[in-house]
């Protein structure tokens, strides 16, 4: 079932709670295998008509599962639409696809005019502090488990991949999560296949939205705070062997071997680092 949202208003005709009410009769009416949501051409709207969607799937556990609910999101996906995002992404079990939203998950929002006083020009100016996650845990996006986008041929075409890539996704073939998943495998000291998942996964298209680069140096040096030296090294080898053009990468992977004492090849990473940055 293919739902495509355009904006969190109300509709001339019909109310979204109406929307929803006739949305999820169907659902409970019908053998519903899977529901996927699009929001790519939602700008906005008001916030406080999420709540008859939220609700109606956390009361459907058969559609709020994993590998039966996916949502589309998008560049134009921001606004009221980010705060719907930001719930999907909270209290449902939605598998995200397509591109990374066009908004901040914690974000200024709502406007007021203002009248420049030398051009005399009305502009209009975000005021309300919308706050929807932790302070550690706000990005300046909303990143998809699954990286999708429409090419301009496929867009004249009348052709949609990310819609096919929603309808025919089989979980059981695919890793939702890759660094959830290679934090496991590091946990439970499973090396060898850590590596073999690391080196296939980072040069998979699905995930080519990822920065895993930035993921791997952010654990390495989590580790290395915590005196982890051995753990610290392991990622920051791993990683210098998948991106062995990264300044940063080497810049880090040599602090983490002066801190476990290896000097002469920390500077030799050190140099490395300083040969790639020119």
């Amino acid at each position: 079932m293919y739902v495509r949202q355009s904006s969190v208003f109300n509709h001339n005709s019909e109310t979204l709670e109406g929307f929803y009410k006739r949305l999820f009769a169907f659902i409970d009416t019908n053998e519903v295998e899977k529901l996927v949501y699009d929001v790519r051409l939602n700008g906005g709207g008001n916030n406080y008509n999420n709540p008859p969607l939220i609700k109606g799937l956390l009361a459907r556990p058969n559609i709020n599962k994993r590998g039966a609910f996916y949502y589309i999101i998008g560049r134009n996906t921001f606004s009221a639409c980010q705060n719907l995002t930001n719930e999907i992404e909270n209290y449902t079990e939605a598998i995200m696809i397509g591109e990374a939203t066009a908004e901040n998950k914690n974000f200024y929002g709502d406007t007021s005019p203002v009248v420049l006083p030398k051009s005399k020009i009305k502009a209009y100016l975000s005021f309300a502090w919308w706050q929807d996650m932790p302070q550690w845990e706000n990005k300046d996006a909303t990143i998809p488990h699954f990286g999708k986008e429409m090419t301009f041929d496929e867009y004249r075409n009348n052709e949609d991949p990310v819609l096919d890539l929603a309808m025919k996704m089989d979980i059981d073939n695919v890793i939702i999560d890759p660094m959830d998943h290679f934090t496991k495998l590091f946990m439970a000291g499973k090396m060898e296949q850590l590596a073999k998942d690391t080196a296939r996964i980072v040069k998979d298209p699905l995930y080519a939205h990822i920065p895993f680069n930035k993921e791997f140096n952010r654990i390495g040096k989590l580790l290395l705070k915590q005196g982890q030296y051995d753990g610290a090294l392991y990622v920051y080898n791993m990683t210098a062997k998948l991106y062995p053009d990264s300044p940063e990468i080497w810049k880090s992977f040599g602090e983490a071997l002066q801190a476990a004492g290896k000097v002469d090849d920390a500077k030799n990473a050190f140099a490395k680092a300083k040969q790639l940055h020119k």
